[in-house]
């Protein structure tokens, strides 16, 4: 029977593998599942059961789904998912599909299928995702950081001098889902680069991209209506890339 579920849900399972954590609705969106929303709902209870598929719900509205005991048992490599960070990692999932729907980022690796050794520089930290993309016909590499909580600004600090001592991110995007949160760090990383000056602060310029969407979980995220922090002022996504948002495009019917 599992065996059954397996080749008849492939693709459904092929983006689980994938992404790890997802919320339903966006599984069922890149999943091609072609049926109604009800008709997906027990397609996922039923792999439930048989414990192919394992789902939470957060605040009685977004439901979210991650790979079951058998699905792990039958992995070449298991996923490990921690019930802790599952709502993060449903929120790098809703972003991470949203910047690959633009003309700025294509390919993507997630923090799950990095290691030590993904790049040529050693990281004492990896990010939540790696994107490529192209900006002015030259290839660049951008970091994904989501940060639900406040972390202490030492260790904020700390990060920003990780990704400023190697060269392998061009970009580093942290985006907030808390105001308060996303004030904070831009203070910090005004304040890192007012003590450090100079190289450094000039790094931190180029290369540090701030961003904030409330409850991106249960309102996903529209990139053109992000609060976006770049080079110490207010802009969009669209300015600093010079290409346009998935949401752009739709507006001008392209």
């Amino acid at each position: 029977m599992i065996d059954f579920y397996l080749e008849r849900y492939d693709d459904l399972f092929k983006q689980i593998i994938k992404w790890k954590v997802v919320p339903i609705v966006l599984l069922k969106e890149i999943s091609d599942y072609q049926g109604v929303d009800s008709s997906f709902r027990k397609v996922i209870s039923k792999l439930e059961k048989n414990k192919l598929l394992k789902t939470k719900t957060f605040g009685g509205k977004s439901k979210i789904v991650y790979p079951g005991d058998e699905l792990n048992r039958i992995m070449t490599s298991p996923i490990s998912v921690h019930t802790e960070s599952l709502q993060h990692e449903a929120i790098v999932s809703i972003i991470a599909n949203e910047l690959l729907k633009t003309e700025i980022l294509n390919d993507v690796l997630l923090s799950h299928e990095m290691n030590s050794s993904t790049f040529s520089d050693n990281l004492r930290r990896l990010p939540d995702a790696c994107f490529e993309g192209e900006k002015n016909q030259s290839r660049f590499k951008l970091a994904l950081e989501v940060e639900l909580t406040q972390k202490s600004k030492m260790r904020f600090k700390n990060k920003i001098e990780d990704y400023i001592s190697n060269r392998v991110f061009d970009y580093v995007l942290y985006i907030f889902n808390d105001a308060s949160v996303f004030n904070n760090y831009k203070k910090t990383i005004l304040e890192f680069s007012k003590e450090k000056g100079g190289k450094a602060a000039n790094e931190v310029e180029l290369r540090f991209i701030l961003a904030f969407k409330k409850d991106i979980l249960n309102k996903g995220i529209n990139l053109d209506s992000l609060e976006v922090f770049y080079k110490n002022k207010n802009t969009t996504i669209e300015e600093i890339f010079g290409k346009r948002t998935a949401q752009s495009m739709r507006m001008t019917g392209t």
